[in-house]
């Protein structure tokens, strides 16, 4: 009877909070926009900004239900995120390195939009112009620039326009050679327009660039044709050739005749060591069989690339792109560019005749490729 008394006791507090409880539950407030948000001060500070962005997003996650209400809306909305990133990026004195970087590139990716050239070419004039230039910023806003370039000129009704910015590219690299390091990234993007604006940019680049008599541009002009080595490498033969980490000349007619697994990799890359460890163990398997291992080392720190030898003791030879490049009495192909490698580690495959079996082999592939190749190997 007692437990009774306590059940109808429970039940008539539950009640009595049944109120209560379905008011908490009630929708919330409509939301109602503030116009003001859209009125971005200049040179105001850090808190004032992020919590300006925190209701900009409010308002885009509540449009108008109306299409023509709702884009006119947007429109507001992204202009107003251009200029709180325009003034975090440039007009906000306690805003820390990480967040003005990262709004100096959110504020020119919306001008690559908005195919706002001028402006990225007078943001890139100013920063160059800075006492202490940024040279990550820089870096990143020439090559936003160049393919925001490339795409307003693919979108233009000239048929001359893609031609046009190809000639003035080229123009460039030839004044400045550094300004031609990523030209080979950028055949893909004329490519969108036609095949033929990428196949016109690439002789011209290369028939420029090969007469300058410039080591930079000649290397530069081996590496635009790269990624269609890339995907004819399979069944062709892969060429090596450089200085070793010692500063000794790579023969890679030594290794005719033996299966060889070639290593491309940078130590600033952290599964750097990870990546040599199951090649170790083969090595030591197969190594008597026939099968031989050649590292490319990408570095391109010099005391990383002096003290290679002494981190990484590993028993097969490893070439040195950064020393085949400073070469004085020679001139060596820089392979990660000439194979169109854009990103590292990759390890490739040769067999005994010389031929790229696989590229991006995994170790798996590889073990078995060798179980394969030398049978008798316990």
């Amino acid at each position: 009877m007692q437990a009774i008394r306590f059940s109808f006791g429970v039940l008539f507090a539950f009640a009595l909070l049944l109120p209560t409880l379905a008011q908490d539950r009630q929708a919330p407030e409509p939301y109602t926009l503030d116009e003001s948000i859209f009125d971005v001060p200049e040179g105001s500070n850090v808190v004032f900004y992020q919590s300006l962005e925190r209701e900009l997003q409010r308002a885009f996650m509540n449009l108008p239900q109306d299409e023509e209400a709702a884009k006119e809306l947007r429109g507001k909305i992204n202009q107003a995120f251009r200029d709180v990133n325009r003034n975090l990026a440039f007009n906000c004195a306690n805003a820390s390195d990480r967040v003005a970087d990262a709004a100096f590139i959110a504020y020119c990716r919306a001008l690559s939009t908005d195919l706002n050239i001028t402006e990225m070419k007078s943001i890139l004039e100013r920063e160059k112009a800075n006492a202490k230039p940024n040279l990550g910023r820089i870096a990143r806003l020439e090559e936003m620039t160049i393919l925001t370039e490339i795409t307003a000129a693919g979108r233009s009704e000239d048929p001359n326009a893609l031609a046009d910015v190809a000639d003035e590219m080229i123009e460039r690299a030839l004044a400045e050679p550094s300004q031609g390091e990523h030209y080979a990234n950028y055949v893909s993007k004329f490519a969108v327009y036609g095949p033929d604006a990428a196949e016109r940019f690439v002789r011209s680049a290369e028939e420029r660039f090969n007469a300058s008599g410039d080591r930079v541009l000649r290397r530069i002009a081996l590496s635009l044709r790269g990624k269609e080595r890339y995907a004819e490498l399979v069944g062709s033969e892969m060429q090596i050739e450089g200085l070793t980490v010692l500063g000794k000349e790579f023969d890679w007619s030594a290794y005719r005749g033996k299966v060889v697994l070639v290593l491309f990799f940078d130590t600033t890359n952290r599964k750097a060591a990870e990546f040599f460890q199951k090649p170790l163990s083969l090595f030591s398997a197969y190594h008597s069989a026939g099968f031989e291992i050649v590292g490319y080392c990408a570095d391109d720190d010099p005391k990383a690339v002096e003290m290679f030898d002494r981190r990484y003791p590993y028993p097969w030879t490893t070439v040195s792109r950064l020393l085949s490049r400073n070469a004085e009495d020679k001139e060596y192909v820089d392979l990660t560019a000439f194979y169109g490698f854009q990103t590292l580690p990759i390890a490739v495959l040769i067999d005994k005749d010389g031929k790229v079996v696989g590229t991006k082999v995994t170790n798996s592939q590889v073990e078995e490729y060798l179980f394969e190749q030398f049978p008798d190997v316990e």
